[in-house]
Protein backbone atom coordinates (compact mmCIF):
# COMPACT_ATOMS: atom_id res chain seq x y z
CA UNK A 1 0.00 0.00 0.00
CA UNK A 2 1.30 3.43 -1.05
CA UNK A 3 0.24 6.12 0.64
CA UNK A 4 0.46 9.13 -0.72
CA UNK A 5 1.08 12.49 1.24
CA UNK A 6 -0.89 14.79 -1.09
CA UNK A 7 -3.83 12.50 -0.49
CA UNK A 8 -3.25 13.03 3.33
CA UNK A 9 -5.37 15.54 4.41
CA UNK A 10 -8.41 14.30 2.03
CA UNK A 11 -8.04 10.87 3.51
CA UNK A 12 -7.80 12.01 6.92
CA UNK A 13 -11.37 13.76 6.43
CA UNK A 14 -12.15 10.69 4.85
CA UNK A 15 -11.24 8.59 7.70
CA UNK A 16 -12.35 11.01 10.05
CA UNK A 17 -16.30 11.23 8.45
CA UNK A 18 -16.11 7.39 8.57
CA UNK A 19 -15.60 7.16 11.56
CA UNK A 20 -18.07 9.60 12.55
CA UNK A 21 -21.06 7.90 10.21
CA UNK A 22 -20.00 4.20 12.11
CA UNK A 23 -20.01 6.14 15.19
CA UNK A 24 -23.88 7.38 14.46
CA UNK A 25 -24.45 4.19 12.93
CA UNK A 26 -23.26 2.10 15.89
CA UNK A 27 -24.83 4.79 17.99
CA UNK A 28 -28.64 4.28 16.40
CA UNK A 29 -28.49 0.84 15.26
CA UNK A 30 -26.67 -0.72 18.71
CA UNK A 31 -26.07 1.85 21.25
CA UNK A 32 -30.04 2.72 21.64
CA UNK A 33 -31.11 -0.56 21.06
CA UNK A 34 -28.75 -1.94 23.91
CA UNK A 35 -29.50 0.65 26.13
CA UNK A 36 -33.05 0.83 25.95
CA UNK A 37 -32.84 -3.39 26.89
CA UNK A 38 -30.48 -2.75 29.52
CA UNK A 39 -32.78 0.10 30.85
CA UNK A 40 -35.41 -2.43 30.54
CA UNK A 41 -33.87 -4.96 32.55
CA UNK A 42 -32.71 -3.00 35.38
CA UNK A 43 -36.11 -1.41 35.60
CA UNK A 44 -37.36 -4.98 35.73
CA UNK A 45 -35.03 -6.01 38.34
CA UNK A 46 -35.86 -3.07 40.49
CA UNK A 47 -39.54 -4.12 40.12
CA UNK A 48 -38.81 -7.49 40.99
CA UNK A 49 -36.73 -6.41 44.20
CA UNK A 50 -39.79 -4.16 45.01
CA UNK A 51 -41.80 -7.20 44.95
CA UNK A 52 -39.63 -9.87 47.11
CA UNK A 53 -39.05 -7.10 49.33
CA UNK A 54 -42.45 -6.25 49.84
CA UNK A 55 -42.98 -10.41 49.94
CA UNK A 56 -40.82 -10.36 52.49
CA UNK A 57 -42.20 -8.23 54.17
CA UNK A 58 -45.55 -9.72 53.64
CA UNK A 59 -44.02 -12.54 54.79
CA UNK A 60 -42.26 -11.41 57.84
CA UNK A 61 -45.68 -9.99 59.01
CA UNK A 62 -47.82 -13.27 58.32
CA UNK A 63 -45.01 -15.21 60.19
CA UNK A 64 -45.53 -12.56 63.28
CA UNK A 65 -49.13 -12.87 62.91
CA UNK A 66 -48.85 -17.15 63.32
CA UNK A 67 -46.31 -16.86 65.83
CA UNK A 68 -49.29 -14.24 67.78
CA UNK A 69 -52.31 -16.79 67.01
CA UNK A 70 -50.17 -19.77 67.80
CA UNK A 71 -49.17 -18.34 71.60
CA UNK A 72 -53.03 -16.93 71.91
CA UNK A 73 -53.45 -20.96 70.89
CA UNK A 74 -51.28 -21.86 73.67
CA UNK A 75 -52.52 -19.67 76.00
CA UNK A 76 -56.43 -20.83 75.30
CA UNK A 77 -55.23 -24.08 75.24
CA UNK A 78 -53.70 -23.28 79.07
CA UNK A 79 -56.35 -21.46 80.37
CA UNK A 80 -58.77 -24.74 78.67
CA UNK A 81 -56.43 -27.31 80.68
CA UNK A 82 -56.52 -25.18 83.93
CA UNK A 83 -60.08 -25.08 83.96
CA UNK A 84 -60.67 -29.08 83.48
CA UNK A 85 -58.21 -29.79 85.96
CA UNK A 86 -60.35 -27.44 88.06
CA UNK A 87 -63.21 -28.84 87.10
CA UNK A 88 -62.01 -32.47 87.48
CA UNK A 89 -60.69 -31.57 91.20
CA UNK A 90 -64.09 -29.81 92.21
CA UNK A 91 -65.83 -33.19 91.14
CA UNK A 92 -63.54 -35.13 92.71
CA UNK A 93 -63.64 -33.52 96.19
CA UNK A 94 -67.98 -33.61 95.73
CA UNK A 95 -66.94 -37.56 95.21
CA UNK A 96 -64.84 -38.06 98.52
CA UNK A 97 -67.08 -35.50 100.06
CA UNK A 98 -70.35 -37.94 99.05
CA UNK A 99 -68.44 -40.58 99.86
CA UNK A 100 -67.20 -39.52 103.32
CA UNK A 101 -70.98 -38.61 104.53
CA UNK A 102 -71.74 -42.54 103.13
CA UNK A 103 -69.40 -43.69 105.01
CA UNK A 104 -70.28 -41.41 107.99
CA UNK A 105 -73.91 -42.72 108.16
CA UNK A 106 -72.84 -46.50 107.26
CA UNK A 107 -70.95 -46.22 110.68
CA UNK A 108 -73.38 -44.54 112.49
CA UNK A 109 -76.07 -47.45 111.51
CA UNK A 110 -73.39 -49.61 112.45
CA UNK A 111 -72.39 -48.06 115.52
CA UNK A 112 -76.56 -47.76 116.19
CA UNK A 113 -77.25 -51.74 115.39
CA UNK A 114 -74.32 -52.70 117.81
CA UNK A 115 -75.54 -50.56 120.40
CA UNK A 116 -79.46 -52.52 119.74
CA UNK A 117 -77.88 -55.42 119.74
CA UNK A 118 -75.96 -54.94 122.74
CA UNK A 119 -79.38 -53.45 124.57
CA UNK A 120 -81.26 -56.43 123.10
CA UNK A 121 -78.38 -58.99 124.39
CA UNK A 122 -78.62 -56.90 128.14
CA UNK A 123 -82.33 -57.43 128.11
CA UNK A 124 -82.05 -61.16 126.98
CA UNK A 125 -79.44 -61.90 129.95
CA UNK A 126 -81.54 -59.72 132.53
CA UNK A 127 -84.64 -62.02 131.46
CA UNK A 128 -82.30 -64.93 132.06
CA UNK A 129 -80.99 -63.81 134.73
CA UNK A 130 -84.25 -63.00 136.50
CA UNK A 131 -85.87 -66.38 135.35
CA UNK A 132 -82.76 -68.51 137.28
CA UNK A 133 -83.12 -65.97 139.71
CA UNK A 134 -86.37 -66.87 140.01
CA UNK A 135 -85.36 -70.70 140.01
CA UNK A 136 -82.99 -70.13 142.79
CA UNK A 137 -85.51 -68.17 144.80
CA UNK A 138 -87.99 -70.65 144.39
CA UNK A 139 -85.59 -73.74 145.82
CA UNK A 140 -84.28 -71.61 148.41
CA UNK A 141 -87.52 -70.14 149.66
CA UNK A 142 -89.59 -73.52 148.77
CA UNK A 143 -92.45 -71.78 148.19
CA UNK A 144 -93.62 -69.95 144.87
CA UNK A 145 -92.10 -66.52 144.68
CA UNK A 146 -94.12 -63.72 143.24
CA UNK A 147 -93.09 -61.95 140.29
CA UNK A 148 -92.58 -58.57 142.37
CA UNK A 149 -89.79 -60.44 144.26
CA UNK A 150 -88.46 -61.74 141.28
CA UNK A 151 -87.86 -58.36 139.74
CA UNK A 152 -86.93 -56.51 143.05
CA UNK A 153 -83.79 -59.25 143.51
CA UNK A 154 -82.97 -59.21 140.31
CA UNK A 155 -82.96 -55.05 139.82
CA UNK A 156 -81.01 -55.62 143.18
CA UNK A 157 -78.63 -58.15 141.48
CA UNK A 158 -77.92 -55.36 138.36
CA UNK A 159 -77.52 -52.34 140.08
CA UNK A 160 -74.47 -54.29 142.29
CA UNK A 161 -73.37 -55.63 138.68
CA UNK A 162 -73.86 -51.90 137.65
CA UNK A 163 -71.83 -50.69 140.45
CA UNK A 164 -69.00 -53.39 140.33
CA UNK A 165 -68.42 -52.07 136.67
Amino acid sequence: MNYDIKNFPLDLVLNILGIVILFIVVRFLVYKPVKKYLDARRARLEGEKAEAERLAGEAESMKSEYENKLALSESEANAEAERIISKARQEADAILTEANERAEKVLSMAQAKIIAEREAAKKASERETINMAFEIAEKVLERRVNDSDTINLAQKLFDTLDSEK
